[in-house]
């Protein structure tokens, strides 16, 4: 029998989650340090969209990752 985490219903959603929220503060976080640092609008937004797709990526990998070792404990 093998174990998956696409099977496990807790696991799917908190991977979900978080993604989203990575997502979400890497895009906030950049965009104000940008913003503060004085880039102009567009470019400050394009570089925060940039990381929220990062952090999208960040947060899925980590988050499956560490369900993966959860579900095999």
């Amino acid at each position: 029998m093998t174990v998956s985490v696409a099977a496990h219903p807790r696991a799917r959603a908190s991977i979900r989650r978080i993604r989203g929220w990575t997502a979400i503060a890497a895009f906030a976080i950049v965009l104000l340090l940008t913003l503060n640092a004085g880039v102009p609008g567009q470019e400050a937004a394009l570089r925060a969209l940039v990381a929220g797709l990062v952090g999208n990526l960040a947060g899925w990998a980590c988050a499956l990752a560490v369900w993966r070792q959860l579900v095999l404990a």
